[in-house]
């Protein structure tokens, strides 16, 4: 049972013992046996009532019809009548009314018995048990309304209200190449019934959104997204038991959404299995270690390029083409159609690092073709900005410092690779691990 369910299994109670202590009390208090008096006349006992008459809730005495006497109190309006001998107070509950108008209308009858009946409890002292009545009431009342918002809360807990808050919209957006009808929150629910979601704001309409939850074989599930405008997201990386799984995104969502779609909640997501698949895959890439170290024959001179701005007539459409005289220079001989950029990238030498690039499908006017969201593990480096062609599988980066950065993609075999270029250093390499449907 988590804390919310104790706070409102304690409201409740506390709201059950309230109203029970409060009916009983107002059944009891609503019968009467009426009040022995001399007068005949309801004039003449009103006169009397108005001289002698005096209590706390008490605002007015006034003739009524069919010879009745109207009691205006602070609470409600009661009514009094002679009949056989008797002054009756009417406590019949009345349309919109409840516990504390009988309660007001029981201490007025015992009030106006005090003045014909000797022997009757001191004035003062219903006042007091009176008052403490009120306080009795009023937080009858409360309780009664925090019952009704922790039932709103439960509702809007149930149908997914607060997930969808928590996670800036993500919990109920979808990824469509693997499921049209399950949403993101559902499939993560069902491997991590316990799960929580987090987030961060970054910018305007745009935050940093985190899932952790436990499977039910133990592995702990951690996915960060980025959520723009509650509408749209990102995954930027992804992690089993504090290791790093990003390369293997496509096979960890189709195991959710398939584990999701057979209506199995058992959170059997096999956190070990994809941990060993993705030792084996980075081990038989090794792109940072076996052949791809970056020398500084590798590195791209990027100083005496001219300063990128937006505009794209002062982009140097040229810049950069003689640079390459490395082994990375044949690569770059394959040009690579810029939509074929588009999609999530993990970090080859960075574990944490992450990368979006997405290719506008139309031209702009300001020339750019596409826009990147690019981080490096540590933060040093981070940068959310459009992109300009400068040569052949060259990119600046309009990124809002004083840095020079760019992007160099290259082929190797099937896989595309993108170097991280800042001021003429090559600060690391990702791996398309992810393309993006247009």
């Amino acid at each position: 049972m988590d804390f919310f369910m104790v706070i409102f299994t304690v409201i409740f109670l506390a709201f059950l013992v309230s109203a029970f202590y409060l009916t009983v009390l107002q059944e009891l208090h609503k019968r009467s046996k009426g009040i022995p008096i001399e007068y005949d006349s309801v004039q003449d006992l009103e006169k009397v009532l108005k001289d002698r008459l005096s209590c706390s809730f008490l605002q007015g005495i006034e003739l009524g019809e069919k010879d009745k006497i109207n009691f205006n109190c602070k609470y409600g309006a009661h009514t009094g009548v002679i009949k056989d001998g008797k002054f009756y107070i009417d406590k019949s509950l009345r349309k919109f009314s409840g516990h504390r108008d009988v309660e007001e209308a029981w201490y007025l009858e015992k009030h106006i018995k005090g003045i014909f009946e000797q022997n009757q409890e001191d004035k003062e002292d219903l006042e007091t048990k009176f008052a403490k009545y009120i306080k009795v009431f009023n937080i009858s009342r409360l309780i009664k309304y925090m019952v009704y918002v922790c039932i709103l809360l439960f509702v809007f807990r149930y149908i997914g209200g607060m997930e969808f808050i928590k996670s800036k919209g993500v919990s109920k957006m979808q990824f469509t190449e693997y499921s049209d009808e399950i949403t993101i929150g559902e499939a993560l629910r069902a491997a991590c019934p316990e799960g929580k979601w987090s987030s961060d704001k970054i910018d305007k309409g745009l935050y940093r959104v985190a899932f952790n939850g436990y499977g039910m074989n133990g592995s702990l599930l951690t996915i960060v997204f980025q959520s723009k405008d509650w509408s749209e997201c990102t995954i930027q990386s992804i992690a089993m038991d504090g290791q790093d799984c990003s390369l293997l995104e496509g096979m960890l969502l189709e195991a959710l959404f398939e584990n999701a779609g057979d209506g199995d909640s058992s959170g059997q997501i096999d956190g070990q299995g994809l941990l060993e698949a993705a030792d084996e895959y980075i081990e038989e890439a090794d792109f940072a270690t076996d052949g791809m170290e970056v020398t500084e024959e590798d590195r791209v001179d990027l100083s005496e390029q001219p300063v990128q701005t937006v505009d794209e007539s002062e982009i140097d459409q040229t810049a950069g083409e003689d640079a390459y005289d490395s082994e990375v220079q044949g690569a770059m001989e394959d040009s690579i159609p810029a939509w074929e950029l588009s999609g999530h990238y993990g970090g080859i030498i960075g574990g944490q690092s992450v990368m979006d690039i997405s290719m506008y499908s139309e031209d702009t006017v300001n020339g750019s073709i596409g826009y990147a969201d690019i981080y490096v593990e540590g933060g040093e480096y981070s940068y959310q900005a459009e992109l300009y062609e400068a040569s052949t599988n060259l990119y600046w980066v309009a990124a809002d410092t004083d840095e020079e950065v760019a992007l160099s993609a290259y082929r190797d075999g099937t896989d595309i690779i993108v170097q991280l270029y800042v001021d003429g250093e090559c600060i690391t390499e990702y791996l398309l691990v992810g393309q993006f449907q247009s």
